[in-house]
């Protein structure tokens, strides 16, 4: 899920999973310090190949301590955020905004990179944006694994969908790739899995706010699974909340227990929309527009301009101009840290492949394109760990912040639907 979202990566594949309600999180955790109480001391940004101080004004970059495990109290074991600075642009300066690009596993750090200035501008260029790279992402503790898990993972994975099976044929396969994955992710560092739950992340923005040393409040913008981070946030410390603005909206609860697999229940309306858009505005600024009203029923898709382009590659069979996603996002290493996040979060395991494949059917009863979204997920169901600390889905039924939070939504958003806004 990124900044814009995008129907993309989500239609072109296939796969599963299932649900239970967690227990409220450790109530033995200390309250929230001020990260060892550090002030941040921000430098030149070593920016990545391709990019210079020209083309990316205005940044400069940190690193922050915080408690590798929030459940001990001064364990004494620190690990470093990444972070990265947009400067505001105008005066009076009124305050920092820390923002999450979504995922989970997406790296705050590149958010502002490339969206920074634009972000800036949205808001009215008083702010400054701050990004950082959540446990898991970037280079902040980021999950190791075997060599060779990236390839089992998605050759496992279409290897669920390259060819029809009995039902017996698929979930006796679906429950030999989950063990397989679950098996060789946890051979390297198994004792840190533990330490990537959302509730964390959490407990480092309050850190990160600490050390800004702008005053009580936390201001907080996020995207997509950002949201879902921002009401853990928002239900762990309401009287920190200042402004926040959750933006392409997905439900806490069922990210928790679902793997969000409810957000792609309107993703044929929107892929509808889309269509209807596309013939309206014709072949000049939509090129697939004369194969849709020819043929009427596309019901595979990418992402608007590009989106088109590539159905028209795809609908004359020219595959080359077509390369296919991987499910996990833009990266290898997206995909690990997405697993890493994801999976420590969710209550779901199944027992046996029985139970993965009665939540596959029931999920596929609600969506034709349940398949495509479960990809990400699936290996989630024979996970050996979970996160630390649990999101509270209690907590989370009634929060009061001390100021309101904005929410917003597009209308035909395939994977965060507005009627979870």
């Amino acid at each position: 899920m990124k900044f814009m979202s995008t129907i993309l990566t989500h239609l072109f594949l296939q796969s599963t999973q299932a649900a239970l309600l967690p227990e409220d999180g450790p109530a033995t955790i200390p309250e929230a310090r001020d990260s060892l109480g550090s002030s941040i001391v921000w430098t030149k940004c070593k920016l990545p190949k391709g990019l210079d101080s020209k083309r990316v004004p205005k940044v400069d970059c940190a690193s922050l301590p915080v408690p590798l495990d929030y459940t001990k109290k001064y364990s004494g074991k620190d690990i470093q955020l990444d972070l990265i600075r947009f400067r505001a642009t105008k005066k009076p300066f009124k305050g920092s905004i820390i923002v999450n690009p979504g995922g989970p596993g997406g790296s705050g750090v590149q958010l502002v990179l490339g969206r920074g200035p634009q972000m800036a501008k949205i808001v009215g260029g008083h702010h400054d944006i701050i990004g950082f790279d959540p446990r898991g992402t970037g280079n902040t503790l980021l999950p190791s694994s075997d060599p060779g898990f990236v390839g089992l993972l998605l050759s496992g994975a279409y290897g669920l969908v390259q060819q029809a099976r009995s039902d017996q044929e698929w979930m006796d396969y679906a429950w030999q790739y989950t063990g397989n994955i679950t098996e060789t992710f946890f051979v390297v560092k198994p004792e840190n899995m533990r330490f990537y739950g959302t509730a964390f992340v959490a407990r480092d923005i309050l850190a990160i706010a600490n050390a800004l040393g702008e005053g009580r409040k936390i201001n907080y913008w996020g995207m997509s699974y950002g949201t879902v981070l921002g009401q853990v946030l928002a239900s762990m410390f309401p009287d920190r909340i200042g402004r926040m603005l959750l933006d392409g909206n997905l439900l806490a609860d069922d990210y928790v227990t679902n793997f969000g697999a409810n957000g792609i229940r309107e993703t044929e309306k929107a892929l509808t929309h889309f269509s209807d858009q596309c013939i309206s505005a014709g072949p000049e600024m939509c090129s697939v527009a004369t194969e849709l009203s020819k043929r009427g029923g596309i019901l595979q898709v990418f992402g608007y301009v590009e989106l088109a382009h590539r159905l028209k590659s795809a609908l004359n069979s020219d595959l080359n101009k077509f390369n296919i996603s991987s499910p996990f996002g833009e990266s290898e290493e997206n995909g690990v840290s997405h697993l890493a996040i994801l999976c420590g979060d969710s209550s779901f395991r199944a027992e046996s492949p029985g139970d993965l494949f009665s939540f596959y059917q029931d999920q596929r009863s609600q969506s034709p394109f349940v398949d495509a979204e479960l990809l990400s997920s699936l290996p989630c169901v024979q996970w050996k760990v979970r996160a630390a600390e649990p999101i509270n889905l209690r907590r989370l039924q009634k929060v009061e912040t001390k100021s309101p939070i904005l929410i917003v939504n597009g209308a035909y958003d395939p994977v965060t639907p507005l009627g979870d806004a």
